[in-house]
């Protein structure tokens, strides 16, 4: 009887110790969104600007908030028109580390002035 209790406390504080570790690990890497002002030239369904030497692209998909200020989780922004067109937005990115390539995501755009 013993031994089994002697077991499960130890099964229960390896438990904790992983949980421990696994929370301060996520903890450490979660993103978190910056905001920026850039000035986008607007393609087909694709946009650019370069902003104090990074390069962002927003494509179809990306979250956006149009002028009266509601929010669309997808689709394309409709103020970055016509095509060719320059439009300057606040957006928002989360930086992506990925062997051996590093660049910034785009993850919103605001329509609003």
């Amino acid at each position: 009887m013993r031994g089994r209790w002697v077991s499960l406390v130890a099964a229960l504080a390896l438990a904790l110790l992983v949980g421990g570790a696994i929370g301060y690990v996520l903890r450490d890497h979660r993103a978190t969104a910056t905001v920026v002002t850039g000035s986008f030239y607007a393609g087909d369904r694709q946009a650019t600007t370069r902003v104090d030497g990074w390069s962002y692209a927003i494509t179809d998909g990306v979250a956006w908030q149009d002028q009266q200020g509601s929010w669309h989780d997808r689709g394309w922004p409709d103020c970055l028109a016509p095509i060719g067109s320059t439009h300057t937005l606040r957006f928002a990115y989360v930086p992506v580390t990925g062997l051996p390539v590093e660049w910034r995501q785009v993850v919103w755009v605001s329509c609003q002035a």
